[in-house]
């Protein structure tokens, strides 16, 4: 199978569509673990103790931190 061969101009067109398409679906992703945090802290605060629920926001900013983290990266 032979490969082609796009130009150099293309393949610039190409990787900045895909890092905006990237970017935009860690914004998604954020913004729902940003969503899910709030829906967590109601829940755990109805049923699991301190602890857990320290535990629960520790996870939950994590994983915005990482989605910011990334975003920053696909952006620079």
């Amino acid at each position: 199978m032979a490969h082609e061969t796009l130009p150099a101009g293309q393949v610039q067109d190409n990787r900045a569509a895909t890092m905006a398409d990237l970017s935009q679906l860690l914004f998604r992703i954020e913004a729902r673990a940003r969503l899910a945090a709030d829906i967590g802290a109601v829940t755990a605060a109805e049923s699991l103790d301190r602890h857990q629920r320290h535990a629960l926001a520790v996870e939950l900013a994590e994983a915005v931190t990482a989605c910011r983290v990334l975003a920053d990266a696909l952006d620079a």
